[in-house]
């Protein structure tokens, strides 16, 4: 099964000791005056719907701040031509006014190391921390990564040049007079376009998630540097390109894949944008964008002074949450946390996640104690629930036979977060894919999916289980439906096409030699037929009808068998003609033996009676 539930960071021994060091030098190193450590700063918390914001600044500064993540999100919704989204999960945000505080917290995972901002997307929630004292930098940081989230949600197909162009493009966003101003040069990218010669278009679109040149190749720079120019280039040159390039973003947001987005509406003047690029080495002096003014929306935020465990506990979970974290950085601060607030189910929960990789058992434990403390919270319920998920799914690799225990707890755990949050996308998610071994699917699973396919756009799995669960429903049309239809018009590789096509056809051909073997043998030559006409090959048709041959010859039987027992339940009833009809058609049609001859004997005795 597809592990959807939980990020697992398997960090390297070289990552481990040095993320060790740093950690241990942080938290027991002599402070400066000014150094503090991130509880021991004075704290404020503002919500308002959808956002928890813990700041160590005043709350006007923080307000701001968060103001201008909010307004940049909808700068960004405006300007590209994709449609709105609400978040499928909430956000965090941590604003430190102290730089030795920020790196407590964030240089315990090497993702973060040196940065003035992080943003992380984890399962439940948006994590972001900037360091107040950087100034812009740490905005731009975020800025940058929020634009990903927001593209992994509209444009899932967008390429990696796009993608990281236009994230870099955004990232110099600023708020000022009322309105947004996006495009800023970046000095470095200028500076690295002065340096080296730009790379041909079919170099720079082709680097991947696997390439050097994004990795680790000398190159690198000039691949964020060069995709930055290109895209400034497109949203600020000439009409043509500009409604070229738009037209391309909103067939990549309607699901056409890369290739065929470009062939359809990019025509690039390759020589005038690299002729452009020169012209760039020397001038930073480039133009920007205005989106257009609008009326923003109210925030009401609700601010008050969190108590130290509360501020522990939410450290904690941004920790835990981030890419290759040390277990140490985060276990302390729940630890902490549970010694001053020992009966608060956040300390508990932290310290289930923490252990839930390496600790099963503890992680269990810390789990059942957190429902304990808080049975109708959703943020244990679902990932006590994901945890239980995970756990059978190992099982299941080793032992089909698995006891089903953890598995029908953990539907029971995402019911109740349902009960209390209907919407609520982590347990529809859950409660949905808990089914993925049964056999039987209830009416509420689909329309759980469908909730959470809303939710959660690029998440293919979700409407891979869809077409999954559909076929294995008996509706093999709507199922092939949605594998022609939603499905391929995100082209999600060929991989999973194929992966697809054949559990659908596994399913297609269960259902074909069920049917046939009830008796219905024309049906499940239809069924089967059809199936191989869309999901099948040579071999696996060959395989296939080999397969319904079995299939098939239990099918009469059966259905022999179905009419000898009526022709009994006849003899009984003295209708001895219709007796007579149903077991002379067993007699000439039985190929098992045992069966004809009891036949042959039932007509021999109904002959004489019948007149």
């Amino acid at each position: 099964m597809l592990r959807i539930f939980i990020n697992r960071y398997l960090p390297t021994l070289s990552h481990l000791f040095i993320l060790a060091v740093v950690f241990f030098i942080l938290l027991f190193s002599p402070q400066s005056s000014n150094a503090k450590k991130p509880e021991e700063l004075d704290w404020i918390r503002l919500q308002a719907d959808g956002i928890v914001v813990f700041s160590s600044a005043d709350e006007e500064k923080s307000r701001a701040i968060v103001d201008g993540l909010l307004r940049f999100r909808d700068d960004c919704m405006a300007f590209l031509p994709v449609d709105p989204f609400e978040p499928p999960t909430p956000a965090f945000i941590y604003l430190l006014s102290n730089e030795s505080a920020y790196e407590n917290i964030c240089n315990s995972s090497s993702a973060s190391s040196g940065t003035a901002g992080v943003f992380n997307q984890a399962v439940d929630a948006s994590y972001i921390a900037i360091d107040l004292t950087a100034g812009s930098a740490g905005l731009a940081t975020v800025y940058h990564e929020y634009f990903h989230f927001i593209a992994r949600h509209t444009m899932p197909t967008l390429p990696l040049w796009a993608n990281e162009g236009l994230a870099e493009f955004f990232s110099t966003y600023e708020f000022k007079d009322d309105h947004g101003i996006i495009g800023h040069p970046i000095k470095n990218h200028v500076k690295k376009l002065w340096s080296e010669e730009p790379m041909p278009f079919v170099d720079l679109f082709a680097v991947d998630h696997r390439s050097d040149d994004y990795h680790s190749g000398h190159r690198v720079a000039l691949f964020y540097a060069q995709s930055w120019a290109v895209v400034h280039s497109l949203l600020t040159g000439t009409s043509a390109e500009r409604e070229g390039f738009q037209m391309y973003l909103a067939a990549l947001a309607q699901g056409m894949s890369a290739q065929a987005a470009m062939i359809e509406s990019l025509d690039l003047d390759e020589k005038r944008i690299m002729d452009q690029l020169q012209r760039r080495k020397k001038d930073l002096e480039l133009p920007i964008l205005t989106p257009e003014q609008r009326l923003a929306e109210t925030v009401v935020w609700v601010t008050d002074e969190p108590g130290s465990a509360e501020v522990l506990s939410a450290i904690g979970m941004f920790t835990v949450r981030m890419p290759r974290t040390m277990p140490e950085a985060p276990r302390h601060f729940f630890k902490e946390a549970l010694l001053l607030a020992p009966n608060s189910f956040m300390p508990h929960l932290g310290l289930a996640l923490v252990e839930r990789n390496e600790h099963g058992d503890q992680s269990r434990a810390s789990f059942a104690r957190a429902r304990e403390l808080a049975p109708n919270e959703p943020l244990v319920l679902d990932a006590y629930g994901e945890f239980l998920t995970d756990q059978y799914d190992q099982a299941r690799a080793s032992e089909a036979d698995t006891p089903t225990s953890d598995i029908e707890l953990a539907r029971e755990l995402f019911l109740t977060s349902l009960s209390s949050n209907p919407d609520g996308s982590r347990a529809l998610v859950g409660y949905a894919m808990s089914y993925h071994y049964e056999d039987e699917i209830p009416d509420d699973v689909i329309g759980a999916l469908d909730k959470a396919i809303k939710s959660y756009p690029p998440r293919i799995e979700l409407l891979m289980a869809k077409c999954t669960y559909t076929a294995r429903l008996g509706n093999h049309e709507e199922a092939w439906v949605l594998f022609r239809g939603e499905l391929q018009k995100k082209r999600p590789g060929r991989e999973v096409i194929q992966s697809v096509s054949t559990t659908l056809l596994n399913e297609a051909l269960v259902d074909a030699y069920n049917t046939a073997q009830s008796g219905k043998v024309a049906e499940g030559r239809q069924i089967l037929e059809l199936a191989l006409q869309r999901y099948g090959s040579k071999r696996t048709s060959r395989e296939a009808w080999e397969q319904f041959a079995e299939a098939e010859f239990y099918g009469h039987h059966n259905r022999l068998v179905d009419r000898y027992n009526q022709g009994i339940d006849a003899i009984n009833e003295q209708d001895f003609a219709r007796a007579l009809d149903l077991l002379e058609e067993v007699a000439t049609a039985a190929v098992d033996s045992t069966l004809r001859s009891l036949a042959v004997d039932a007509c021999d005795y109904i002959r004489p009676r019948v007149k």
